[in-house]
């Protein structure tokens, strides 16, 4: 028992004594005051996307069913990438279902959810970075894109 108090008392002394040396002293202290201030330059926050709009964009495929909220077209080109905003993590899966329910085929892509029928490709995705969460739809026209041949093997005997 008399071991313990003194382990006890050794542990309290010197995290009293850590503590001390923490708070009484700078890193510049530490280090011989060669440090004055940083080398790196100072950070610059991300700059807040532009606002969205309540209506879908007007190249955006009508027949590719969105959830409701707040629309942003990322890109252009061949792919299109369209943000929605005002929406919470639920909108996932609300997004899937409504995809489903159009037709849509679901397929996990690398542990993406993909949606996938004759005309489009379509990857849904939500994330919360910056505090608010975000829905993504990326879509990819399958025109152009080669299909599976078919072919049929004559009998060998």
């Amino acid at each position: 028992m008399a071991q313990r108090s003194v382990h006890v008392a050794v542990l309290v002394f010197a995290a009293a004594l850590m503590t001390t040396a923490v708070t009484a002293c700078s890193m510049s202290d530490f280090v011989g005051g060669a440090v004055e201030r940083t080398t790196y330059p100072p950070v610059t926050p991300i700059p807040q996307p532009p606002p969205g709009v309540s209506i879908l964009p007007a190249d955006f495929p009508s027949d590719i069913p969105v959830v409701k909220g707040t629309y942003r077209q990322d890109a252009e080109g061949d792919s299109r990438t369209l943000a929605v905003r005002g929406v919470d993590a639920s909108a996932v899966a609300a997004a899937g279902k409504l995809l489903t329910d159009a037709g849509f085929e679901h397929q996990t892509v690398m542990g993406q959810d993909a949606y996938l029928n004759s005309k489009y490709t379509v990857m849904v995705v939500g994330d919360d970075l910056g505090g608010t969460f975000t829905l993504r739809y990326t879509v990819m026209s399958m025109t152009g894109v080669p299909s599976m041949p078919s072919m049929i093997f004559p009998p060998l005997i």
